[in-house]
């Protein structure tokens, strides 16, 4: 027998539904040559589209599949790909001829048929060893298929004649071979259904019984046919023109043509062979696979091929980006951005684009694609999803990075220019317009990548190190830059910094992690991430492009190898694993409540929005939303972090609190007499309704320090203004003698003495109105009349101070 050498390679896959995720590992080893070291990914990293792992596989020229119980093989040139679907296992056995023919016995053993029209098994068991076993049954023929316990194939009698013959799969000598049919012209394909043998003969396709021998027409065909498979009643074939046509197989039979059948499916693609399993059919196109279902009519998005124009598979992909719950990848074979929706794990549909895209961004209903010449802006409006808003050709060098900043879009060349894409103001009803603006600096280093972080502050890459940039100083050229990282790898591929304002750099397959130092504005290297594991069969993987989130600590990975992974390994910080560290038990545990702070927050800070409700106790902070503002907000501060403050924020239109984190960087306090009068001496007043008694100006039964029951006097000792409503600050002495300090709002006190109170603005939009109520009463009747109101005052109080 022929020495024969096969080359094993073992890879752990990812077997897996719509919802979940396997772990993918790795390992090479070349029989007989001693095992290498394995590569193995960790286990918080697996492949994301498509979710079977033994579609990935990349093939040159495959001429046969077939399938059975435990395993996939797949012939392609001279090498045999075995899948083992229990361990989800790649492996291959690399014969010395090209392989034509494929077909696994009852036991799951692999007969496969070389150029040199020799029958050899293969036992796909023995591949995870050494020496695989491979058996020459010393048969000769042309074409077969197993069908129980015999072999029926064709061999050549001449250039132009062939015979059919059944040989039991226990003996298989030409001596113990049956002819059953002779004199059969050209080279036939079999089949075999119902007890009968499906043959053809040129243009036409007969059957056979191979008890008694008698031969019949099913019908003809328009050419010769490649490839034939039949089940339930079906009957699927591919011609010599390339067709693929699934036929009713009594239909068929009944009118002797196919000029008189009508097809239950056509599709011209090339294609050359065909193989059935279970419901589906499996059919060889070029260099892919694709899966028919009777059932549905149609191919499914199931390939096996390295890349492809399928809906969720990729071909020459170059860059991603991840826009709230959607993944956008540049698919530059297909001409087309592919999005994936995160959340319910599946395609939607792809935007065409009209050029090459090496970059990528979004927000919102637009999507900014770029390549080093040109860019163009796209909406996802759903009313006019793809149509083109604006494009730009004449840059100045070639673009090397765009990013996006809340609808305004950034743009940097390789030599120095930066351009910025904003949508004009325009009159209401107006249609829509952009403008584009560009600025040239001067510097020594070349732009080579540009990122945006959650803040709207602009990354630069630049040589060895960063440039930062605020969205105004981005475009101005007379502004002093300074270098954050010096110790950047040179030409990073891209950059991308994290909520926390870690900065990620990858380059050949490194992902580097800086974080920022808070004394000296510098930034240290904290971490190194390997992105070269291998996650598909025969390929050396070169990571291109990553994107990651601030909700959660997932980061999408995208090969060139047209596959994208979805990994945990970089543990990011996200805006839902923000640690309280005892910021609860400040908040509620106000000892002291004369020191409030009142702040105001930029005009485009980063809100966090967390449930106040589900704070006490908490280890991380309850995570409800987080937005951008849009305008400065005057805030009370109930608490920090380490970086945070905590603001409570008064909607006068949705009449309720929201509760928020902001960077302590974008909270400027206001001045103290800026909403706190402190009294020179204490103020008599008494409560004309039962009042909680609130340890911070801020109205939620969480901070309350006890009730005051209605009638009760307090002493004033100051009050607050620039809030939801005016605020006494008061003492209260319980009937125990315990003296209790806190706010109530002043609509609830009447002081026995005292001056008219000052108008207040509500805590929140410095853009809100003033609490109605409370400016109903004081500008009308004063702080002396405010007794005679009180059931006036009772009918209209908030929900959120009445008492039981």
């Amino acid at each position: 027998m022929r020495k024969l050498t096969a080359t094993i390679l073992s890879v752990c896959a990812i077997s897996c539904v719509c919802a979940a995720f396997a772990t993918a590992k790795t390992a090479n080893f070349r029989a007989p040559l001693t095992a290498t070291a394995s590569s193995s990914a960790t286990e918080a990293t697996t492949l994301l589209s498509p979710l079977s792992y033994e579609q990935y596989l990349s093939l040159q020229a495959p001429s046969d599949i077939v399938l059975s119980k435990h395993y996939n093989a797949i012939a392609d040139g001279t090498v045999i790909y075995v899948f083992d679907k229990q361990s989800g296992v790649y492996r291959q056995y690399e014969h010395t001829e090209k392989v034509t023919k494929l077909q696994f016995d009852s036991e799951e053993n692999l007969y496969f048929l070389d150029a040199t029209a020799s029958l050899r098994i293969l036992n796909p068991a023995t591949l995870a060893e050494s020496n695989p076993t491979v058996t020459d049954t010393e048969y000769r023929c042309n074409n077969f298929i197993i069908q129980g316990e015999y072999l029926y194939s064709t061999t050549m009698a001449s250039n132009i004649y062939s015979k059919i013959s059944r040989a039991p799969l226990s003996d298989l000598r030409a001596d113990a071979a049956i002819t059953l049919q002779e004199d059969v012209i050209l080279a036939p394909v079999l089949a075999y259904y119902n007890n009968e043998l499906y043959y053809t003969y040129g243009k036409y396709l007969r059957k056979i019984n191979p008890q008694t021998k008698d031969a019949a027409l099913v019908a003809e065909f328009p050419s010769v046919l490649l490839s034939l498979s039949i089940s339930d009643n079906k009957l699927c074939c591919v011609t010599d023109d390339g067709d693929f046509y699934v036929y009713d197989l009594p239909t068929l039979s009944a009118n002797k043509t196919t000029e008189d059948t009508p097809y239950e499916y056509a599709s011209a693609n090339d294609y050359t062979a065909l193989s059935q399993y279970e419901k589906f059919v499996y059919v060889v196109r070029d260099n892919v696979i694709k899966q028919y279902a009777y059932g549905e009519k149609r191919f499914t998005d199931y390939e096996i091929s390295g890349a492809s124009s399928a809906l969720h598979r990729f071909n020459g992909a170059t860059d991603a980006y991840l826009c709230d719950d959607r993944l956008l990848i540049a698919d530059n074979g297909n001409r087309r951005i592919s999005i994936y929706d995160t959340t319910a794990q599946t395609f939607s549909t792809p935007v065409t684009v009209a050029h090459s895209v090496d970059y990528v961004t979004a927000y919102d209903d637009t999507l900014l694609v770029a390549n080093t010449s040109q860019a163009t802006l796209i909406d996802l409006s759903p009313d006019h999803y793809g149509a083109t808003l604006t494009e730009k050709t004449n840059f100045s060098g070639n673009l090397v990075g765009v990013a996006s900043v809340y609808g305004a879009y950034y743009l940097v060349s390789d030599k120095n220019y930066y351009y910025a894409l904003t949508e004009t103001a325009n009159t209401e009803g107006a249609t829509l317009s952009y403008q584009w603006t560009t600025a040239h600096k001067t510097s020594t280093d070349s732009p080579t990548a540009l990122t945006a972080d959650a803040y709207g502050n602009l990354y630069v890459a630049c040589g060895s190190g960063i440039l930062t940039y605020t969205e105004n100083s981005f475009m101005e050229t007379a502004v002093s830059k300074e270098k954050l990282l010096l110790t950047l790898p040179v030409t990073a591929e891209k950059i991308a910094v994290d909520y926390r304002g870690n900065v990620y750099a990858l380059t050949e397959n490194n992902l580097y992690k800086y974080a920022p130092v808070k004394t000296g504005g510098a930034y240290v290297q904290t971490n190194l991430y390997y992105l070269g594991d291998e996650f598909v069969y025969g390929v050396t993987p070169k990571a291109n492009s990553f994107a990651f989130s601030i909700q959660e600590n997932v980061t999408y990975v995208l090969y060139e190898n047209n596959y994208v992974t979805k990994t945990t390994k970089l543990d990011l910080p996200t805006v839902k694993n923000i640690p309280v560290n005892g910021a609860d038990n400040e908040l509620f545990n106000v000892v002291n409540t004369d020191s409030i702070t009142v702040v105001q927050t930029d005009s485009n800070a980063l809100l966090i929005r967390f449930d106040i409700n589900a704070l006490q106790g908490a280890v991380v902070f309850p995570y409800l939303s987080h937005e951008r503002s849009v305008t400065a907000k005057t805030a009370l501060k109930i608490g920090q972090t380490d970086v945070y403050d905590l603001l409570a924020v008064y909607d006068e239109t949705q009449g309720e609190y929201a509760t928020y984190l902001v960077y302590s960087s974008a909270c400027k306090p206001l001045s103290n007499d800026e909403y706190h009068t402190a009294y020179e001496e204490k103020r008599t007043g008494y409560l004309s309704n039962s009042v909680r008694l609130y340890t911070l100006p801020y109205l939620t039964e969480l901070l309350t320090a006890c009730e005051i029951p209605r009638g009760a006097q307090v002493n004033i000792i100051g009050e607050i203004q620039r809030l939801d409503r005016p605020y006494y600050h008061v003492e209260y002495v319980d009937e125990q003698g315990e003296t209790h300090v806190g706010y109530v709002p002043q609509a609830y006190v009447t002081p026995t003495r005292g001056a008219a109170t000052p108008q207040t603005v509500v805590l929140g939009d410095t853009r809100s109105r003033t609490d109605a109520y409370g400016r109903l009463i004081y500008l009308l009747l004063g702080t002396a009349a405010i007794g005679a109101l009180v059931d006036y005052l009772i009918l209209h109080k908030p929900k959120d101070e009445q008492q039981d």
